[in-house]
């Protein structure tokens, strides 16, 4: 996933760089600027996207979700019945296992007549709540995914509108029809460069929902054995009655 970031950070910023070579010919850096405004605007949803991947890919690790030490500890409290201490154990941890634990204990402490069934409402609500907070980032980097084509053949347009408007007041046949060919192909950079754009984001948003379901499965399964531990102190409390 990193690769694959480190990856599209270059191609994306590669449309911005660059001059013409000593053969004259037109590269990326001369491709950017002719394309107009709207590759400014591209840039920008580049640079947000980045920034965005980046900032979901930190987010999403696994220490900070379910870590396997955070359950055995849970799990250790669970045992001794030391619910005063995994209490305080939860309140400082910040993954988002504790925060589910914590939500459970807070909960069968307010109500201590509460069943199996509500405590085990109450910890699929919260582990739902936190699955849906860890692919929230992802759905900004979708919707600009989704918006750099519309940016580009908005560009294509306008660049075609004023191509049209440029070629309108020439007066030979010949000089009409090559600013119309020179304004066609500048204004398809927009397009191109928005489809691009698009593919490489849209890749990076595959990759960050997949390891945002695997995460959400350990959750969910992390969730379960804290679950199962629990009632069964409940259980053998009960008995003990």
């Amino acid at each position: 996933m990193k690769k694959l970031i480190t990856l599209s950070l270059i191609s994306l910023s590669s449309l911005a760089l660059g001059a013409q070579d000593e053969a004259g010919t037109v590269n990326l850096g001369g491709l950017f600027e002719k394309g107009g405004i709207m590759m400014y605007a591209l840039l920008a949803v580049s640079i947000i996207s980045i920034f965005l991947s980046l900032l979901s890919l930190f987010s999403m690790r696994a220490n900070l979700i379910a870590p396997a030490n955070t359950l055995a500890s849970i799990k250790a409290y669970i045992s001794n019945r030391d619910y005063h201490g995994l209490i305080a154990f939860t309140s400082s941890d910040s993954s988002s296992l504790s925060r589910i634990v914590l939500k459970v204990l807070e909960f069968n402490k307010n109500h201590a007549n509460s069943s199996k069934e509500n405590l085990d409402e109450v910890a699929i609500m919260q582990a739902n709540f936190e699955s849906e907070k860890i692919a929230r980032k992802l759905v900004f980097i979708s919707d600009l995914g989704s918006m750099a084509p519309m940016i580009g053949l908005l560009g294509t347009v306008l660049g075609m509108i004023k191509a049209f408007l440029e070629i309108s007041v020439g007066n030979m046949q010949g000089v009409k029809q090559m600013e119309l060919a020179s304004g066609v192909s500048e204004a398809l950079i927009t397009t191109a460069s928005g489809l691009i754009i698009g593919i490489i984001i849209m890749l990076i948003y595959a990759g960050l929902r997949s390891r945002a379901q695997k995460l959400a499965s350990q959750l969910e399964m992390a969730t379960i054995e804290f679950l199962s531990s629990y009632d069964m102190t409940l259980v053998d409390t009960k008995k003990s009655d």
